[in-house]
């Protein structure tokens, strides 16, 4: 698909190498560049090397361009490419002085990467059959253009709250996820003119949502009203200090479906008579391939001249007979297939690759390579014998059954965020399926699996998805996985999917190849239907599956698919979306406040000691740490969150006296109950605080020592605010609060550090965060009665 790129995105991305040689030269710091690279599609994996994400609207790429690809794998990234579920393509491990000539190298064959990572517009989808579809209602993937062409010219879109995600499906069954998406449209006609459906807040992740219908119909010359009034709705509502609640779903959730929808019909009306010029009108009447459903981009392709005949005469000499039916996909161009490929774990490497691109070489020049969303592609316009000709040279590519053609995520294997190994956890689940028989194949749907909660893999969509997590036990953390069933995208009928159970890692292979039996031997054969009328069955079977046994019982629970480490956060970093450390946190709190329920009905001491040491190991991922030595964990806690402020000293001889009854010197601990109390419960505040770099924004404590030494030098507290080196705000409300703090710090050098009295309340929840939007840092925060000391460190 060829794009208009502005002169301003050409100059950006060729301007990024000498981004790139500051940062490794010392004069440009890691907090600057992160955002810069990622906007630009360049993201760190775990191993000091980085990934590349291309921008691909609609998956379309050239035979030229694919060419152009190949060679960057085999240079850069290990001879390898990763398809997405966005319709891109990925260059994993790459040396990050390898990285502007990769991006230099696309953009001079028309491929973009920024604006495929970062508060941006990403990659706009839409379905990889659109023009060759026998079941479409017209071609998408003109308006797919016109969109990125669109926002492309737009600066301001690269600096949202957040993603920003569209999709353009060709027919109700949605096979771009327009219902999942944050602005969705769907193909419809209505009285002889064609248009769309328009949906919008969809998304998946944390607080998952399928979008809700906006309009019913708009004409097709519209949809760059609704691109622009998306997103100003978007600048306007987003939250952009907490980024665990900046999508448009979230802006959805906190103002309700009708406001919601009350807001976007006023800005959509405002924004038609204030921008006539985003009509397509003009462009759609001059675009044939849109308006004349008899007229294609077929006109010199040559079908095969024995058609539907020679197909018949050949199929008894096919050893891959079943295949070649199955997989020959039909288009509407008479005589003409299409046919799809799926490399495992959407991995194509460039041997492959070039086989594949000397096949096409030989083959009609209007073959189209698309990307999928369903980490494949399609090779579309084929006569039945190149698309036989392609089966039998790349069977190894087409996979015969559905759970063969699965999504997952890389996982922990390259990602930050990522918590589960799922690719590998992926290979050894159709290792299990394919060494006990071909029914299990048979019996299972494709499946969608996410290393982590932030469903990249897309377990909420799937009829059968798995979502990475940690689970605990006394001798430590066991990779996991949370079963989601029942998930589907289709306009009318679509539905996320339910949680049903979760699992431990080790164990998920078997449990498939056993729910597959459970199908079978109810005599199903859909799945969706299996799910549906096999509820109770299907959670008895994940039951006998969960059980988290010991490491003495069960050593292998706790290690992950190909790992000979045992199982930890090790290596995993903050990133857009902690969900996956949050649930460890998450564990580790409850088991602490189950403890001091369950103390409070039994009176048994021990469940004060085992409150105190979940709640003191809870807080530990944060700093990387995880053990299970109760000394270690609470000296930890004590180095980590009593020392730096956030948690009082008094906790230090709690700890002491739990030591003690630890080793048998003290017998009850009945008397310190209340100082348990106060730990969980200020444990659960810190937790409460985290941001989305799960940063610590609760304030620290006033402990003890403190307190004497202002009292030793104070007569009062209402001294504490005359020292001569503190800027006092008290009683100064917001904004004013924050332009006296920006107004202050202006007079300083980089790296001074300034101290300012602010009122509790709200300049304390405001002014702080703003500060650091700024990009300063807060080194320390502490809170009296009825206002907090602030130190703040300047950062240009």
């Amino acid at each position: 698909m060829q794009l208009n790129v502005p002169e301003e995105i050409i100059r950006d991305l060729k301007s990024y190498q000498d981004k790139v040689m500051d940062f490794q030269k010392g004069d440009l710091d890691e907090f600057r560049f992160k955002p810069y690279r990622v906007g630009r599609g360049v993201y760190e994996q775990r191993n000091g090397k980085y990934m590349i994400r291309t921008r691909l609207p609609g998956g379309e790429l050239t035979l030229e361009q694919l060419k152009v690809i190949k060679k960057l794998a085999e240079a850069y990234a290990e001879n390898l490419i990763h398809l997405t579920t966005r319709q891109d393509i990925q260059f994993h491990n790459v040396e990050l002085s390898d990285s502007p000539k990769i991006i230099e190298e696309l953009l001079q064959w028309g491929i973009l990467t920024k604006g495929s990572g970062g508060n941006t517009p990403r990659n706009v989808v839409g379905s990889p059959l659109s023009g060759v579809s026998k079941d479409e209602v017209f071609d998408i993937r003109p308006f797919v253009k016109y969109t990125t062409d669109y926002l492309l010219q737009d600066e301001s879109a690269f600096n949202l709250p957040r993603k920003f995600k569209i999709a353009f499906s060709n027919s109700l069954a949605d096979t771009a996820n327009a219902t999942i998406s944050d602005l969705g449209f769907i193909a419809k006609i209505k009285d002889g003119q064609k248009g769309f459906e328009v949906y919008g807040a969809g998304g998946l992740g944390n607080e998952p949502s399928k979008a809700i219908k906006l309009f019913n119909f708009i004409t097709e010359d519209q949809i760059l009203f609704h691109v622009e009034t998306m997103k100003e709705l978007f600048q306007q509502k987003g939250d952009r200090l907490n980024k665990n609640k900046a999508r448009i779903r979230h802006i959805m959730s906190r103002l309700g479906q009708d406001q919601f929808k009350e807001l976007y019909y006023k800005l959509l009306k405002q924004i038609k008579a204030d921008h006539p010029e985003l009509s397509l009108w003009d462009k759609i009447s001059n675009h044939l391939d849109i308006n004349d459903e008899n007229k294609d981009s077929f006109d010199n392709f040559q079908i095969d001249s024995q058609g539907q005949a020679y197909r018949e005469n050949r199929y008894s000499e096919i050893s891959n007979q079943r295949k070649i039916q199955r997989l020959s996909i039909e288009q509407k161009q008479a005589g003409a297939y299409s046919v799809y490929f799926h490399p495992e774990k959407g991995d194509l490497n460039t041997r492959d690759l070039q086989l594949l691109i000397t096949t096409i070489e030989q083959m009609n020049d209007n073959i189209s390579f698309r990307i999928s969303n369903t980490q494949g592609f399609y090779l579309c316009n084929l006569s039945f014998s190149e698309g036989e000709l392609l089966i039998n040279k790349l069977d190894y590519l087409i996979p015969e059954y559905q759970v063969e053609c699965s999504v997952s995520c890389p996982g922990a294997a390259t990602c930050k965020l990522g918590l589960c190994l799922s690719q590998k956890m992926l290979i050894q689940t159709l290792d299990e399926l394919k060494q006990s028989d071909t029914e299990a194949l048979k019996e299972l749907p494709r499946l969608y699996i996410s290393g982590c909660p932030n469903s990249c893999g897309q377990h909420q969509i799937g009829l059968l998805g798995l979502s990475g997590k940690a689970s605990r036990t006394e001798d430590g953390l066991v990779p996991a996985y949370t079963v989601y069933m029942g998930g589907k995208t289709e306009a009318n009928k679509g539905r996320l999917a339910t949680e049903f159970g979760e699992i431990p890692a080790q164990k998920v292979p078997v449990f498939l190849k056993e729910l597959a039996k459970l199908k079978a031997q109810n005599g199903y054969k859909d799945f969706e239907e299996f799910v549906y009328n096999s509820n109770k069955k299907i959670t008895q079977l994940i039951t006998v599956f969960s059980t988290l046994e010991s490491y003495q019982e069960n050593p292998g629970l706790y290690f992950d698919f190909g790992s000979n480490k045992q199982f930890s956060l090790e290596g995993r970093g903050p990133g857009e979306c902690g969900a996956g450390v949050l649930d460890i946190i998450k564990i580790d709190i409850n088991n602490a406040e189950s403890r001091l329920q369950d103390y409070q009905n039994l009176v048994d001491t021990r469940l004060l000691y085992q409150a105190a040491l979940s709640g003191a190991r809870a807080l530990l991922v944060l700093k990387g740490i995880d053990t299970n030595k109760d000394r270690e964990i609470f000296n930890e806690f004590i180095k980590h969150f009593v020392d730096t402020g956030y948690v009082r000293d008094s906790v230090i001889d709690l700890v002491n006296n739990l030591m003690d009854f630890k080793m048998g010197d003290l017998s009850d601990l009945s008397s310190y109950y209340d100082e348990v109390i106060y730990l969980v419960q200020r444990v659960k505040e810190i937790f409460q605080s985290l941001n989305s770099r799960l940063e610590i924004t609760a304030a620290k404590v006033a402990n003890e020592s403190e307190q004497q030494t202002q009292k030793s030098t104070n007569s009062g507290e209402e001294s504490q605010g005359e020292e001569s080196d503190v800027v006092d705000l008290r009683g100064v409300k917001c904004p004013m609060n924050f332009v006296k703090v920006k107004m202050a710090l202006s007079s300083l050098q980089n790296g001074e550090i300034q101290a300012f009295y602010l009122d509790n309340g709200e300049p304390m929840d405001n002014v702080p965060q703003s500060v650091r939007d700024e990009g300063h840092f807060i080194k320390d925060i502490v809170k009296y009665s009825d206002y907090s000391k602030i130190l703040i460190k300047k950062s240009d």
